[in-house]
């Protein structure tokens, strides 16, 4: 385990991705349109996850004494992408069920942002969220009068 405290807030979504993200490709190549779908709906389920995390969580982005954001503000940044990936899977479902042309170019799309995701949410579990997200700088006086 992690001594990170936001240990689940992040492991879950990013195998969880994972998951989607492999079954969407090995359905694709199988020819298997059902676990196609089981990995869009994991991803989309990853989403909501991610997003009930954002709004129910016990997470305090707000800055602290020294002008640093806390590490809360990475989790609720990776939550916000992780729910825009679940929508994108949505949309991707929907146009696989209207046989749409466009389904494999949104499709491309959706897993590329979800491989994404998942290599920030890997980013952050590997650094174990020690480093701040933003220095915020302190706004610079009109110096040159």
């Amino acid at each position: 385990m992690s001594n990170n405290p936001f240990y689940l807030y992040t492991i879950i979504p990013q195998w969880a991705i994972f998951l989607g993200i492999g079954l969407v490709i090995f359905g694709y190549v199988e020819k298997k349109g059902k676990l196609s779908i089981a990995g869009w709906l994991t991803i989309v389920a990853t989403g909501l996850f991610a997003l009930g995390v954002n709004l129910f969580g016990d997470l305090n982005p707000h800055p602290l004494p020294d002008g640093n954001m806390p590490v809360d503000f990475q989790v609720l940044a990776l939550g916000w992408q992780a729910g825009i990936a679940g929508i994108l899977a949505l949309f991707s479902i929907l146009l696989r069920q209207r046989k749409s042309k466009r389904y494999s170019i949104l499709a491309i799309l959706a897993v590329a942002y979800a491989i994404a995701v998942f290599f920030q949410y890997n980013h952050f579990i590997r650094n174990g969220g020690e480093k701040p997200a933003v220095k915020q700088e302190a706004p610079m006086k009109d110096s040159l009068k």
